[in-house]
């Protein structure tokens, strides 16, 4: 679902708002794309830590509410540090996304993929790409 107004897709103004917040830190970014299709992509830049966790929940909770996605990925492919903080975000993310739907983790680092399976959110969630190799060969 896009709803249009002068021409250009519709966004809702929270998404702008977060966009904005975050790409004022330099060492952080996220960005969602596809917004109200199947499959919403955000891709995560930077350290995910105390400082920025805050406002990529913010982002995640805007997506979920703004584009019902039966998919949301989670691109973590440059992201450098991943700590509780970011646990406690994708553990409310899963909660937030309709039963039956997925949430899955792109490209985390061997660390962070560890992180995900001491804390059981590699249950909750699918993991793909890099990091992820070694486990499929189980």
């Amino acid at each position: 679902m896009i709803l249009e107004t002068d021409s250009r897709p519709y966004e809702p103004p929270i998404l702008k708002v977060a966009m904005a917040i975050l790409s004022e830190r330099s060492e952080y970014s996220a960005e969602a794309h596809g917004v109200g299709d199947p499959e919403v992509v955000i891709d995560v830049h930077g350290d995910v830590d105390q400082i920025s966790a805050s406002g990529l929940a913010s982002l995640i909770s805007e997506v979920v509410r703004w584009g019902a996605p039966q998919r949301l990925v989670i691109d973590l492919s440059d992201v450098g540090i991943f700590g509780s903080n970011g646990v406690h975000v994708f553990a409310a993310a899963r909660r937030q996304l309709f039963s039956g739907f997925d949430l899955v983790v792109r490209s985390p680092t061997r660390l962070t993929r560890r992180v995900l399976e001491v804390t059981g959110l590699d249950k909750e969630c699918l993991i793909e790409g890099r990091g992820h190799e070694r486990q499929m060969l189980h």
